[in-house]
């Protein structure tokens, strides 16, 4: 019998999963620039996104955190809908059905963790901005359709996804010091 790689397996599916949403978040995004299709107004949107993103510094992001409360987003649902994105209770399930093994975190991955969850709120804020300015260029044209399809993707996609590193944020921290109570026992 053929045993793949449990990392192979789970970046398998993560890119599936990863997949999925995109091609659904940025479907009607990908309609409204088609109807409306103005390269300069495009490029403007992508490189206004980038920019502002940018000068974002990184350690701004823990300023913009809505709450430093586990619970605060628990009540959101955060906690469930973090079971539908990569690396999620469902991916890990899978992952041990197929064979592969259990995944656990860390706790001196601190800083690992932590960068990806800095990369993941940067990529989603530039998505976030993109997908405003494609909704206002949906309203300005009068596609009302697409730019509240537009609008949905941009919380699915964007909002839930911060929120969700936000949280992660949180619990990341709660683990490191935990790790540090440990170390010092």
């Amino acid at each position: 019998m053929i045993r793949l790689n449990p990392k192979i397996i789970t970046a398998a599916l993560n890119q599936g999963l990863n997949l999925i949403w995109t091609l659904l978040a940025f479907t009607p995004i990908i309609l409204i620039w088609y109807l409306n299709f103005s390269l300069n107004n495009l490029l403007i949107s992508i490189l206004l996104s980038l920019l502002i993103v940018r000068l974002i510094k990184q350690g701004t992001a823990t300023t913009l955190q809505i709450s430093h409360k586990r619970k605060f987003y628990e009540k959101l649902g955060v906690k469930e809908f973090q079971k539908f994105t990569q690396d999620s209770y469902y991916i890990k399930r899978l992952i041990e059905k197929t064979g592969g093994q259990k995944l656990y975190f860390r706790r001196n991955h601190y800083l690992n963790q932590l960068k990806k969850i800095q990369m993941y709120e940067q990529y989603h804020l530039v998505c976030l901005l993109f997908f405003s300015f494609s909704a206002f260029i949906g309203i300005y044209n009068h596609d009302f359709t697409y730019t509240v399809l537009a609008v949905l993707a941009n919380i699915v996609y964007n909002i839930i996804p911060l929120l969700i590193q936000q949280y992660n944020r949180i619990r990341l921290s709660e683990c490191a010091q935990i790790s540090k109570m440990i170390n010092h026992i």
